[in-house]
Parts: structure tokens; C-alpha cells; sequence
């Protein structure tokens, strides 16, 4: 019989986020840093394990980190498939059945309701958040980072963009300062020219952003300031 030189690809169990949100860790550990959170419904690929840990991959932006054996719950290759038909609006609710709370962005792989339809702002998204604590990682109302903010909101509005906000910065399209538009998405960088910071152009001269808590302040062609005080340098802006 003749050999086949066909290699079978290797086979990787896919998991959902059952509970209302999951921290992802950076290493197999508790005390280790939390990198992102998993917002309720949003699906995983196992990729491998250590001890009591599992390696995962966020299916809606690729980003890898850990999740403890006792939070993994497992679906079907064809669950994990499913298109979302949309993502929740309200900053908040609860789904009755389950007795489970929902945040804004989380995903549903059921047909859409009338109740379902996203804003058509990205600004009035990202204002639900106001007074929200900071929180690295965060991507939920009980704790959100600049990234996070920026991240959920355009996927509530059908745009998977990746997590960190370096990475978002190559997404889209640059907008120079005297074409901008309520809605872009503003970048900042620190004194090496890295981009570290990320908000949403709320005003002609404001901007919506997660910084100590999400809030507005002003912005300028030299960046963001917090009453007096610049606290943020303007890199550029995208438009998405």
C-alpha cells in the first residue's frame, strides 16, 4: 500500500466565556498579570496546557494569554464557527434565563432583535463608559483600559480590531488634524515615539478615553489635556 504524505493538521478544542467576564493571564498563574478579559459569550481556541492552566487564543482579535482548567468550558468546532449576529448595546443587562450579567459587546449568535441595533456612534458607545475605574486589561464597565474602550466599542459596531493599541494603530486609515471627524480614533505616543495611549474623537476639540477613568477632556494639535496639565502627546490619527 502506497503511503499518503498528507499530515493531519493537529486537532484543538474550542471554549466560550460562560461567566460574565474571564481575566486572561500572561502566565499559568493567578498572581500573574492580567492581559485582557473575555466578555461573556465570546468564544477561545485551546491551545495547550500547563499543570491546572490552558493556553487560549481570543477568536475575536487573535490575542493569546492563560485561563485556569476550572474556567474552560469547551464547545463544538461548530459553535465556535458560528457568525455573530450582533453585539449587546446597553452598557449592562442581565440575561433572565441564566441569571448572568452582559456587558456592552457581548456577542450573540442569535438572530438580532429590534432591541439589538447598535448606535450609529461610536461616541455615544464610548461615553456609556464615563467615570468607569482604568483597569489593565480591562474591557468591561467595572474596570476598562484606553485600549479595551476602543477595542469593544468598534466591535459592538462590527469592527474586530486587535487589543493593544500599538496594534490598532496599524488599522485603518491616517487622517491628518485638519480633516478630522468626530469618531476618529486618536493616537499617542511617549518619548521613544511607541504608541501608548488610544481615544475617541468625542468633539472637534474633545476626546473620550480611559485615563485613571474613562472621561473627556481636550485635545489639541499637541495632545490631551486634564484641566491644565498635558497628560497624553498626540501621535496621529485613524479613521476606521
Amino acid at each position: 500500500m502506497e503511503k499518503s504524505n498528507a499530515t493531519e493538521e493537529p486537532f484543538f478544542p474550542f471554549g466560550q466565556c460562560h461567566l460574565a467576564a474571564l481575566p486572561i493571564r500572561a502566565e499559568p498563574s493567578h498572581p500573574s498579570e492580567m492581559v485582557t478579559q473575555l466578555l461573556y459569550k465570546e468564544q477561545y481556541q485551546l491551545l495547550c496546557s500547563s499543570g491546572d492552566w490552558h493556553q487560549i487564543k481570543c477568536q475575536h482579535d487573535g490575542y493569546e494569554g492563560w485561563l485556569p482548567t476550572s474556567q474552560i468550558w469547551e464547545i463544538t468546532a461548530d459553535q465556535y464557527h458560528a457568525p455573530i449576529s450582533h453585539r449587546q448595546t446597553a452598557l449592562l443587562t442581565t440575561d433572565k434565563e441564566k441569571s448572568m450579567l452582559s456587558y456592552l459587546g457581548t456577542p450573540s449568535y442569535d438572530q438580532p432583535t429590534a432591541t439589538a441595533v447598535a448606535p450609529n456612534s461610536s461616541v455615544e458607545l464610548a461615553l456609556q463608559y464615563i467615570n468607569t475605574p482604568y483597569l489593565w486589561g480591562g474591557r468591561t464597565p467595572l474596570g476598562i483600559d484606553c485600549s479595551g474602550l476602543v477595542q469593544v466599542v468598534f466591535a459592538t459596531l462590527g469592527k474586530n480590531l486587535p487589543r493593544d493599541a500599538y496594534q490598532q494603530a496599524t488599522i485603518g486609515q491616517q487622517i491628518d488634524w485638519q480633516n478630522r471627524k468626530i469618531g476618529d480614533v486618536v493616537f499617542f505616543e511617549n518619548d521613544q515615539n511607541r504608541i501608548t495611549h488610544v481615544g475617541i474623537l468625542s468633539d472637534m476639540d474633545k476626546i473620550v478615553h480611559a485615563s485613571a477613568w474613562v472621561r473627556v477632556d481636550l485635545l489639541t494639535k499637541e495632545g490631551i489635556f486634564h484641566g491644565n496639565k498635558k497628560t497624553h502627546q498626540l501621535s496621529h490619527l485613524q479613521r476606521f
